[in-house]
């Protein structure tokens, strides 16, 4: 006789896609106004190439969200009930993460199609909304000169980087099939 347990897995997966799928969100929100910002300085390329450079530079830059989110996830994933306790100084980007958590959760719980709907009707326009906003200081002559040489640099790094994260290898994995 059985006890539940495969519900009880299906439950923690739920759970993890739902934690992974925030992370994203997070870590897309930053890429998204990258790459509204090359759109803003100039770089004309098709979305997919500029988004992929924005993504990069997020994925490699040391000063990005892209760490600490990692943090998030490896800790949810490793912790016995998917809920580890967090340190002060992750609370605001834990809060982040978890912003929609309970939608995504519920379309993780529906099933493949059903999350896959969720990403494109839910968490896509809020991508868009949220990160595409420029300011005057994302254009400012100075900071675009650097940022455009980091875009540059991190393309570079890009071909001999191997991913050793999980959220790494999943974007790491997303260039990779479409290239």
């Amino acid at each position: 006789m059985q006890t539940g347990r495969g519900d009880e897995s299906n439950l923690i997966k739920a759970h993890n896609n739902a934690v992974i799928a925030g992370a994203l969100r997070v870590f897309c929100v930053h890429t998204y106004h990258d790459m509204m910002r090359l759109y803003a300085l100039g770089i004309n390329d098709s979305p997919e190439t500029n988004f992929k450079a924005a993504a990069i530079r997020q994925l490699l830059d040391p000063n990005s969200v892209a760490s600490e989110l990692q943090d998030v996830v490896e800790r949810v994933i490793s912790s016995e009930d998917g809920r580890p306790t967090f340190p002060e100084e992750y609370h605001e980007l834990v809060a982040q993460v978890m912003v929609d958590y309970n939608a995504a959760y519920a379309a993780a719980l529906q099933g493949d199609e059903a999350f896959r709907r969720y990403r494109q009707t839910v968490m896509m326009p809020y991508i868009e909304s949220t990160g595409g906003q420029i300011t005057d200081m994302d254009t400012e002559h100075e900071g675009a000169i650097e940022f455009l040489g980091a875009i540059d640099e991190y393309e570079n790094q890009w071909k001999q980087f191997t991913p050793s994260r999980p959220l790494e290898s999943i974007i790491h994995h997303l260039f990779e099939a479409r290239s």
